[in-house]
């Protein structure tokens, strides 16, 4: 278990936030932390890997992935990597889970992209379809992943099912 000492600082996570918002070409600046649902502490101190092709989706997740999962928080942006590439790209995080959206940029599909990272990866890195298509969950399901539908208005929502999922994966493994 990991000591109090390790965790990042409230002032670090608001750096970490803030940078990963610059990255997306974001203007806003946060000053506090978003609150953190209890129902979110499966994902506290988990390596979670957002793939998504607008900035503005993933900067609605920004600050609350990094303030749940304490700093453990990554973000891909797609715009012309080939599959292998945002792949790579993904694993070069170590993502404990990755959120993947639907639609991506193109042509290409998330659940082409889970496929691809189950294969590489022997489905030790779980994957998570995550679209704001409420059917997308189908396509994902046909190829051994769950799913959630994302809500950039309401992230903690999303998280909420994000976690309940990964609390799953514990007792599954």
């Amino acid at each position: 278990m990991e000591s109090a000492q390790t965790l990042p600082s409230d002032s670090e996570l608001l750096e970490q936030i803030n940078t990963a918002l610059d990255r997306l070409g974001e203007i806003a600046r946060y000053k506090r932390l978003p609150e953190v649902p209890a129902i979110c502490a499966a994902l506290h101190r988990r390596m979670l890997v957002m793939v998504d092709d607008s900035p503005c989706v993933l900067a609605a997740y920004v600050p609350h992935l990094v303030a749940t999962t304490r700093g453990k928080a990554a973000f891909v942006l797609h715009e012309e990597q080939d599959i292998a590439e945002l792949v790579e790209e993904t694993l070069a995080h170590t993502p404990d889970t990755v959120l993947m959206d639907y639609f991506l940029a193109g042509d290409l599909r998330g659940d082409e992209v889970a496929r691809f990272l189950h294969e590489r990866t022997n489905r030790a890195v779980p994957c998570i379809g995550f679209s704001s298509m409420s059917s997308a969950a189908r396509y994902f399901a046909r190829v051994g992943s769950l799913a959630v539908t994302k809500s950039p208005s309401d992230p903690s929502t999303s998280l909420a099912e994000i976690a309940q999922i990964v609390a799953g994966y514990g007792k599954s493994m």
